[in-house]
């Protein structure tokens, strides 16, 4: 009755020790109606517009869900890895309603799931079939394009691809599978891997995710995800840098514990495609109309890129890389232990949050009573805490933000004054709009100090670097 589309690359055998065969690692790239449906479904739970009908009670359900786990959207991983295999929304839905409840998320919170699960695996259901019958047929015609697009670009080279990839983490060929859906959308950032019911990893790649090679990449980058799963255990190289920067005393919920083994991913996965398969390839961490991804890693650019490289070009030992890597880090994580740096850092997140929720009295509560916003084009200066909040007030009622990153590069404190310099990405989403506009910013902001040790903004200004749908 559904349609389904696989097809597996990387699949030559080889003769391992002991005389038995073996078959490598290999990527399992398929289509398959019912998890393009659910992913579109998750994707447009993000957006403030309307959702077709056919999908507006599972986008309903799946903004509840979100709802529950908050900003922590790795939660989703038990609901998504349940749909590796199922085929049909029934057994989907049969699926979700034997997942554990409660569940326990990233940070080691336990959140309840399964009366909103089973809510959406019952609205997927119902929508199946007119999904498979309405909008499939054009989606998988999309997708197989998109499929001979990516078959043609690795041009038979994916198991030197996986081969390099292993080599380089420094891990075992674990022999598997890695099933690789590719979907027509998906939510932020476009790709993901989450644990299956088999406890594999399992890969969805949307294809608006990325370009050209860069869509290789960001296979390439889940598929890193799907083997660091079947690495579990072992001491490949990214398990030996968590274990380092947790030795070296940096608390192992601290970002740059998780932050810094990623940006390996990202950079490997970069490096595999320039390597092996073209040259001329940009990494996708170098940035495209959202800005630059190494730009907001920590790290990225001022150690772990340049002592990868390093690695890999064989001018310096594992040792010596991950050395470089953690030196970096504790002298980093014991510089963001300033109490006087991390005031800073809680009002940079604070006016994120107040900007996205859209609230103009506790924005202009992070501003000085005197405070003054220096707008670019020469447009009239904002004065005061009162004006600031009228300002804003006014703003958000005319604007829908979808989204808000505020990105310091530099922090100089000096007494109850700080300056930071940095960039901002917001995005807006008019009203049936089919994807945000995305606003980049470069911003000067001078901090300063109450008695009662709080910091606030004293004065802001910026510049728009570009702006694009």
């Amino acid at each position: 009755m559904f349609r389904h589309a696989t097809r597996v690359i990387a699949t030559v055998i080889v003769l391992l020790p002991g005389a038995t065969l073996a078959q490598p690692t290999s990527l399992r790239i398929q289509l398959d109606p019912l998890i393009d449906l659910y992913m579109s479904a998750r994707a447009m739970a993000e957006r403030p517009d309307e959702p077709p009908p056919v999908f507006a009670p599972a986008v309903a359900a799946a903004r509840s869900v979100q709802d529950r786990l908050g900003r922590n959207t790795l939660g989703w991983g038990v609901i998504d890895g349940a749909l590796d295999g199922s085929g049909q929304a029934e057994t989907f839905r049969a699926r979700v309603a034997e997942m554990p409840d409660p569940v326990r998320v990233f940070g080691g919170q336990s959140v309840s799931l399964r009366t909103q699960a089973l809510a959406m695996a019952g609205a997927i259901q119902d929508a199946q079939p007119r999904f498979v019958e309405d909008l499939w047929p054009r989606r998988q015609a999309q997708l197989n394009t998109s499929l001979d697009a990516i078959i043609q670009r690795f041009g038979g080279r994916e198991q030197a691809c996986l081969s390099f990839m292993l080599d380089a983490l420094g891990m075992p060929d674990p022999h598997v599978t890695i099933p690789v859906y590719l979907v027509t959308s998906a939510p932020w950032p476009g790709a993901m891997t989450f644990f299956n019911d088999d406890r594999q990893g399992v890969c969805f790649v949307a294809t608006d995710a990325a370009t050209d090679t860069r869509l290789l990449e960001t296979i390439l980058h889940e598929a890193t995800h799907a083997l660091e799963i079947a690495d579990a255990g072992s001491m490949g190289v990214l398990a030996q840098l968590e274990r380092r920067l947790i030795a070296a005393g940096i608390p192992e919920n601290n970002r740059l514990v998780h932050d810094l083994p990623h940006t390996i991913m990202f950079v490997n996965a970069a490096e595999t495609v320039r390597r092996t398969i073209d040259p001329r390839h940009i990494a996708y961490g170098e940035g495209d109309e959202s800005g630059a991804l190494y730009d907001r890693l920590p790290l990225a650019r001022t150690a772990v890129i340049p002592a990868w490289i390093d690695y890999l070009d064989h001018t310096t030992t594992k040792e010596q890389m991950l050395d470089r890597i953690v030196a970096a880090a504790v002298s980093l994580h014991e510089k963001n232990s300033d109490p006087a740096r991390v005031g800073v850092m809680d009002l940079l997140s604070g006016l994120a949050r107040a900007e996205l929720a859209g609230d103009g009295e506790a924005l202009s509560g992070l501003f000085t009573t005197d405070a003054l916003i220096m707008p670019p084009g020469g447009a009239p200066v904002i004065s005061g805490r009162n004006a600031i909040h009228t300002h804003y007030t006014d703003l958000f009622e005319a604007a829908g933000l979808t989204g808000v990153r505020i990105i310091p590069d530099e922090i100089d404190i000096s007494g109850d004054q700080a300056v930071v310099v940095g960039r901002t990405r917001t995005e807006v989403t008019p009203a049936g709009a089919v994807g945000p506009d995305i606003h980049l910013d470069r911003f000067l902001l001078v901090a300063q100090r109450d008695a009662d040790g709080t910091w606030r903004v004293h004065r802001l200004m910026w510049t728009p670097l570009e702006s694009s749908r």
